[in-house]
């Protein structure tokens, strides 16, 4: 009876415990939720113990040029859908810290002035932000995009920069 009470005792604990370390993490790779928020402008270098995350500059558009070598060479564009625009936004990141840790896209979100979250898209123009695991030292560079209302303005794109402690990175973009 003593036997089963503490093993039933021990598998609460595990649950609790499983189900702290489950809300302590972020959207941005199962790591640590964010200490703190910080907001930037575009060009300011976010950095922590782990690694530097710049968003270099933001373009508000109704299409880009693709990037593909065949569709340079006949100009083809990927237009907006009606009543949407495309954010392009070029990060750059190197790592700092001593251990590699994973990039993508999918990292960031841009949201707008009304609390509207979008989430980053396929982007098939010229350079696109890796998705690939960095090593110590090394960079990577590239757009990430979005595609928000026409109508929607004021906007921000994050991105949790990991470290100790972790940060939320916010940058303040001129539309």
């Amino acid at each position: 009876m003593r036997r089963a009470a503490n093993i039933a005792i021990s598998a609460i604990a595990l649950m609790g415990i499983s189900a702290l370390l489950l809300t302590s993490a972020s959207g941005c790779g199962g790591e640590p939720a964010p200490a703190m928020t910080v907001y930037y402008q575009v060009g300011q270098p976010a950095q922590t113990s782990r690694e530097v995350l710049t968003v270099m500059s933001a373009s508000r558009t109704s299409q880009y040029k693709k990037g593909s070598f065949l569709a340079r060479l006949v100009t083809a564009f990927v237009t907006a859908p009606p009543g949407t625009v495309f954010i392009i936004v070029e990060v750059t990141v190197t790592n700092i810290g001593q251990d590699s840790f994973g990039i993508s896209s999918k990292d960031f979100t841009l949201k707008d002035s009304e609390g509207h979250e979008y989430h980053s898209i396929g982007y098939s123009g010229a350079d696109p932000y890796p998705s690939r695991k960095l090593a110590f030292s090394q960079g990577a560079s590239g757009y990430v995009a979005f595609n928000p209302l026409a109508t929607a303005t004021g906007f921000e794109v994050s991105c949790v920069v990991q470290g100790s402690p972790p940060v939320l990175g916010v940058w303040q973009l001129p539309y």
